[in-house]
């Protein structure tokens, strides 16, 4: 009986340095998240989750010190990293600001037609004056 008391102690003892550690934290209107596992070895290339309803959304993979940015999806949500090898680590995060509704794709896009149209007004004015 004591040999599978002691063999026991002994898996938890290496599965515990080996844990897998999700920090996340809000910057404005931009999610920064880090990872790593105990010890300090970084999580790199690990796959990055945005937890709604049940299903998965991929954001993308960390860099090679471990982290990750992204637009702030919604007020409360939850975030899954996957390592490999059976490591997995899901965060919940409140923010503390109103979340980004907006299509920011398009938010761009009408920005680049405004400016646009400013430059080729004001030559259009120049122009006018010149002749």
């Amino acid at each position: 009986m004591l040999k599978p008391l002691i063999f026991l102690a002994i898996f938890c003892a290496f599965a515990w340095p080996h844990a897998l550690k999700v920090f996340v934290k809000q910057n404005g209107d931009k999610i920064e998240l880090q990872s790593y596992f105990s010890g300090n070895a970084k999580c790199q290339n690990c796959e990055v989750f945005l937890l709604t309803n049940e299903n998965e959304k991929f954001l993308g993979n960390t860099d090679k010190m471990g982290n990750l940015t992204f637009l702030l999806p919604a007020q409360n949500f939850k975030i899954k990293v996957k390592a490999g090898a059976g490591h997995e680590k899901i965060a919940e995060f409140s923010a503390n600001l109103p979340a980004r509704i907006e299509n920011e794709e398009k938010n761009e896009a009408v920005k680049f037609i405004f400016s646009l149209a400013a430059i080729l007004g004001i030559f259009g004015i120049i122009w006018a004056i010149k002749r």
